[in-house]
């Protein structure tokens, strides 16, 4: 007899499992539907994320250019005041020469 009750049991459980089931359904649905759209955002703001990360490497690119552009202008600075040094240093020869050399 305890055998039967226990079939009934188990019989009584699956009509159970199977009552709930659409809530468990729904549920999982629900749950779905969250992780969707979790992941539709997440691909949306990975987006935002690489598009940030092209400017910031363009603007990069562009500031090693005008680097490069700074230093090229200081080397050329550089050059021209030792062009002036020399001229300077030449009229200092003229201008104060000994008399004797006049």
């Amino acid at each position: 007899m305890e055998s039967g009750g226990f079939a009934m049991q188990e019989r009584s459980s699956i009509r159970d499992a199977h009552r709930s089931w659409p809530s468990d359904a729904a549920l999982t649905s629900a749950a779905l539907v969250q992780i969707d759209a979790r992941l539709q955002a997440t691909t949306i703001l990975s987006g935002k994320t690489v598009v940030r990360a092209d400017q910031a490497i363009a603007r990069v690119g562009s500031g090693r250019i005008t680097v490069e552009e700074a230093v090229q202008a200081m080397g050329r600075v550089s050059d021209s005041a030792k062009g002036i040094d020399g001229v300077i240093e030449g009229l200092d020869k003229i201008a104060f020469k000994p008399a004797s050399w006049r």
